[in-house]
């Protein structure tokens, strides 16, 4: 547990056993959760916000979440927010460089037209390993100067979850032969 000057809190796990089953790392890391959620709940403000990191982070966040009940869920995130964010943001890059013709970013300012804020309802499954797949299913964007949302072009979306999903396992790669 991290505390910061901020209504803030970061949760860790201890890392995984060799050949620990996810199953065992689940059981183990419940107990702690429930603990953390308790005391959250009793003793934070319901304004703080609380990042999960430990494997599995989004099962851990759930954990920790159930036993908070009256701290908003939107103040709970997992690791693999990372994963939610990246993807958003290149679906923003490969959307700008479809509608700029271009495929660079504005030369003025270095500003891609298309940003990751634009783009909605993205949603990383699995957890921090080379499992993650990033869901553009229901993503949606909001063009340059347009109202409302439209659905996320095919092309840009299922290039863009290859992508992410290279990304991870990259990252994985990395962790599991120590360069992190």
């Amino acid at each position: 547990m991290v505390l910061t000057g901020r209504p803030q809190l970061s949760l860790y796990t201890a890392p995984p056993t060799h050949r620990q089953t996810l199953r065992d790392l689940i059981h183990a890391n419940a107990k702690t959760f429930r603990e953390q959620g308790e005391a959250l709940e009793q003793h934070a403000k319901k304004t703080v916000r609380i990042l999960v990191v430990g494997h599995p982070c989004n099962t851990n966040a759930m954990i920790c979440r159930q036993y908070a009940p009256s701290i908003p869920a939107s103040n709970f995130t997992a690791l693999t927010r990372l994963y939610q964010l990246r993807a958003q943001f290149q679906v923003a890059k490969r959307l700008s460089e479809a509608t700029s013709g271009a495929g660079t970013a504005d030369t003025e300012d270095g500003i891609w037209p298309v940003h990751a804020a634009d783009v909605k309802n993205v949603v990383a499954w699995a957890n921090h390993s080379a499992t993650v797949y990033p869901d553009l299913t229901r993503a949606v964007w909001t063009p340059p100067g347009a109202a409302e949302a439209v659905p996320m072009p095919e092309a840009v979306a299922s290039a863009d979850a290859e992508l992410i999903q290279v990304q991870a396992v990259l990252k994985a790669a990395e962790h599991e032969i120590g360069l992190q």
